[in-house]
């Protein structure tokens, strides 16, 4: 975890209650992260297009790549229009493993897909975090 006495905002959108509620367990657990969760990708991305519209856009955004009325990818595209330095990550669980995809942004490998375990989310976000606290502090 971070050292650093910095709050960053995380905005985890996943039509799956039970990732949801995995997620708060895991952010819950950590004094660095405030978490802010959507089921509703379309509802997602009104109050995220607000925030960043007003220049306070998260600092991480973790999207589940299949959810209904708008896919994950078809999200981070859009969310991207919009603030093309949003740090994401696009995620699916398949056979109770997750499949994570990077953003470009962060990482080398953008189109490279992962499988780990959900708790490894957490190790993502805090390597997201290092890395944003690098930059700031450049």
């Amino acid at each position: 975890m971070s050292d650093s006495k910095r709050v960053f905002s995380v905005t985890c959108i996943d039509d799956d209650p039970n990732t949801i509620e995995l997620m708060t367990l895991i952010c819950s657990r950590r004094t660095d992260i405030k978490l802010t969760t959507f089921i509703n990708p379309v509802k997602a991305y009104s109050a995220l297009k607000h925030l960043i519209d007003n220049n306070n856009s998260p600092d991480i955004v973790v999207i589940d790549r299949k959810m209904p009325y708008l896919p994950g990818e078809q999200l981070n595209v859009m969310l991207k229009h919009l603030d093309p330095d949003l740090f994401s990550v696009l995620y699916t669980s398949e056979n109770n493993n997750t499949i994570l995809k990077y953003d470009k942004s962060i990482y080398k490998f953008d189109h490279t897909y992962i499988k780990c375990g959900r708790m490894m989310i957490n190790e993502i976000i805090d390597d997201i975090i290092k890395n944003k606290l690098t930059k700031e502090n450049a």
